[in-house]
């Protein structure tokens, strides 16, 4: 199975509502993402994901909505309240194992540091200096299963500013 981990792009700094769920992608953030995507699956050729999970909060979704309309995921997209900001590493991978147990390849789309957390802890815990997570960056896991031990390989990290 192969997990794409893909931190939402830059957001505005406010919200209308003040709240930070709230708060739009940055046209940057936009083309942060869109960019990652292009270099990943148009120029290196990578396997897409069947379909991606998002974080409720907005820049997650506007995010994850661009994913979907740029890579056309045969199963679509999916909001996960359990990929909130501040989720816990036991909480999203409870919910991904759910979901994604007959996919090959999915994309979660969400918010650091949890997802540089379910990265190390899909990698066994193992640190990593690889995984650091910019705005719009990926990071591609490799795993048997969603289960412990967690035993991923990672395959490939990139944050748009290495385009």
């Amino acid at each position: 199975m192969k997990i794409y981990i893909w931190r939402h792009g830059k957001a505005e700094k406010s919200s209308v509502s003040g709240k930070d769920e709230d708060r739009v992608l940055a046209p940057e953030g936009r083309n942060e993402v869109i960019d990652v995507a292009d270099f990943c699956f148009g120029v290196k050729g990578l396997e897409k994901p069947a379909k991606i999970f998002s974080s409720p909060y907005l820049r997650a979704r506007e995010s994850a909505e661009m994913l979907q309309g740029f890579l056309a995921c045969e199963s679509g997209l999916e909001i996960v309240p359990d990929l909130k900001s501040g989720a816990s590493f036991p909480a999203m991978v409870s919910a991904l194992a759910a979901r994604a147990k007959d996919l090959k390849a999915f994309a979660v789309v969400g918010h650091v540091p949890d997802l540089e957390g379910l990265a190390h802890g899909l990698l066994a815990g193992i640190p990593s200096t690889e995984i650091h997570l910019k705005t719009g960056g990926l990071v591609q896991i490799e795993i048997p299963r969603l289960a412990e031990p967690y035993q991923g390989r990672l395959l490939f990290s990139i944050n748009p500013d290495n385009l």
